[in-house]
């Protein structure tokens, strides 16, 4: 506009001059989203960028002018105004123009219709492509309206601290563009850039995307700016920085890295540019960020993203031109330290900072036995070295774990641990599980598995006489025929368990508890007290001395 008719109808009034008049009557009136408080300056900044965006939207109509018809008739009938006279949709649309972004609703609505009803082919794809260029070229005009006239609308500096700064491109809701734009980048790469073949129409589709991206991240960074000091910016800030990396993921997803990039560089999202590194190997480039972000500890974040992938091993040769990062991150992660190690052909202390590190290590059993096996590999990788010592730990804490995956998946769930991430057992807690009653298939070789763990304990004592109490009540000691005994004690688990041992240990003295400490137990309850068990549990003891030659003394008679 030029100058419209003022109040009297007889005099006209430049456009400037009405904004000027209502800015007198305005201090301040709630925004868009009617929650916040605008300041007027704000507010006839809005109106002004209307102006410039139903201008913008008006000389591409003839072009565009099927979409820009339609999406018009679409706004005014949501308006319930119908023309009359030789007024058209146009006129009363752009009568409006405190609605004018309803117009980019139409257009996200006419995309929608199409796609319900259309296949996914490059003619849909053009379609989107076209209302994309619609509305960007109306958001570049809005920008370039904003650089050059926003010291206008600028604040005093004492009220620019107390008021937020939200555009009302930025605001979401019909208010606003944000949501729309969303949408937008949403079906672009749906149903535009993946439904098409023609590579200049996929490329045009991805500038756009990444266009309309960096248009919503303008937005909430200005947002998030307006409101640093306020007790909600951390918030915001988490929801900014969500939002962002969804949107760079899009065009990385895509493999469109250098659109990518230029946004994360923008917008200060060191993820994504790791990421954009890695995926495309490009080592030049992650040392071109570590000296341009140097200010941001760039080297320290990229360094820690690849500990969570748990890439530690890429770290040293990664960043190994950077000696300050890495002396940081030394210092950071001591643990690590076993990488530099092997890294400078240090392999003796490599292997015992691994053996330390398994040790203490309760939490994964796989990350232990990684750590263990690394361990060895550097102990034999060390020639010169002595460490036989550590070999021999090394070997053992192996054999512990190798007895734990052993244990049965339903087993482990019954006692409610996570089977897919098992944690780190004790020796005892990994025998409980093998003689446990709802270990229902047990058998003498899982009793043999526990006897055996007993050489990974300091004090085995009392633990090896629980096992043999668990062998002897997994039967029934009293239900028998007496006149078959000797058939039926060949079949208790307390005596297959001994031909195992026997077999595999020789001397029944060395694995066998005398007689007398069962018959004395109280493990066993009140069984100690049956007589038809200890009939039974003698006469089993004789028969194992006469078997396997080895006489047992005993102290009570048959």
């Amino acid at each position: 506009l030029d100058a419209v008719p003022s109040g009297g109808g007889s005099v006209l009034k430049p456009t400037s001059y009405i904004l000027a008049d209502i800015s007198e009557k305005l201090d301040a009136v709630p925004s868009g989203g009617g929650s916040v408080l605008k300041p007027t300056s704000y507010i006839l900044a809005d109106i002004s960028e209307k102006l410039v965006a139903a201008i913008a939207l008006r000389s591409i109509q003839s072009k565009y002018s099927k979409i820009i018809d339609e999406a018009i008739n679409r706004v005014v009938s949501t308006w319930q105004e119908n023309p009359y006279g030789n007024l058209t949709a146009q006129d009363i649309f752009y009568v409006r123009i405190c609605k004018f972004q309803e117009i980019f609703q139409a257009f996200s609505d006419i995309a929608d219709n199409r796609i319900e009803s259309q296949q996914q082919t490059t003619t849909l794809a053009m379609l989107i492509s076209d209302i994309n260029t619609i509305v960007l070229h109306i958001i570049s005009e809005i920008k370039s309206s904003r650089e050059h006239n926003g010291t206008l609308y600028t604040l005093p500096q004492e009220k620019a601290n107390v008021h937020e700064y939200l555009p009302w491109t930025a605001m979401s809701g019909s208010v606003g563009l944000r949501d729309t734009l969303s949408h937008l980048v949403d079906i672009s790469v749906r149903y535009g850039a993946h439904c098409t073949n023609e590579p200049e129409l996929k490329q045009r589709l991805y500038r756009q995307i990444y266009e309309m991206v960096d248009a919503i991240l303008d937005g909430r960074k200005h947002y998030l700016e307006s409101v640093h000091d306020s007790e909600k910016y951390n918030v915001l800030l988490q929801q900014f920085e969500s939002q962002r990396r969804e949107l760079i993921s899009i065009l990385i997803d895509d493999e469109q890295y250098e659109y990518a990039a230029k946004l994360a560089e923008k917008y200060l999202d060191f993820q994504c540019l790791v990421i954009i590194c890695d995926e495309t190997k490009n080592q030049d480039r992650l040392d071109g960020y570590i000296k341009k972000f140097e200010e941001y500890d760039f080297s320290q974040f990229a360094i820690n993203w690849h500990l969570r992938q748990n890439r530690q091993g890429e770290v040293f040769e990664r960043f190994k031109g950077n000696q300050a990062a890495l002396s940081q991150f030394m210092r950071d992660h001591p643990t690590l330290g076993w990488i530099q190690l092997v890294f400078n052909g240090d392999f003796e202390r490599a292997a015992k900072i691994l053996l330390q590190l398994a040790q203490n290590e309760t939490e994964f059993v796989q990350r232990k036995k990684s750590m263990l096996s690394l361990a060895k590999l550097a102990a034999f990788a060390s020639a010169d070295s002595d460490l036989g010592i550590q070999l021999e730990s090394i070997n053992a804490e192996l054999n512990i774990i190798d007895y734990q995956e052993q244990l049965s998946e339903a087993l482990m769930q019954n006692f409610g641990y996570d089977v897919e991430n098992p944690k780190v057992l004790k020796v005892e807690e990994i025998i409980n599980l093998f003689i446990s009653e709802e270990n229902e298939n047990v058998n003498e070789f899982e009793f043999r598995k526990a006897l055996e763990l007993l050489n990974y304990i300091d004090e085995p004592y009392d633990v090896r006489h629980k096992i043999w109490s668990a062998a002897i009540l997994r039967d029934n000691w009293t239900a028998y025929d007496a006149n078959n005994a000797v058939d039926y004690l060949q079949n208790l688990i307390f005596f297959k368990l001994v031909e195992v041992c026997h077999l595999m240990d020789g001397d029944c003295e060395t694995f066998l508890p005398p007689m007398e400490d069962f018959l004395n137990s109280t493990e066993l309850g009140d069984l100690v007290h049956n007589t038809s068990f200890q009939y039974l549990f003698k006469l089993t003891y004789e028969y194992i001395a006469d078997a396997f030659k080895k006489p047992i003394e005993t102290s009570m008679e048959l």
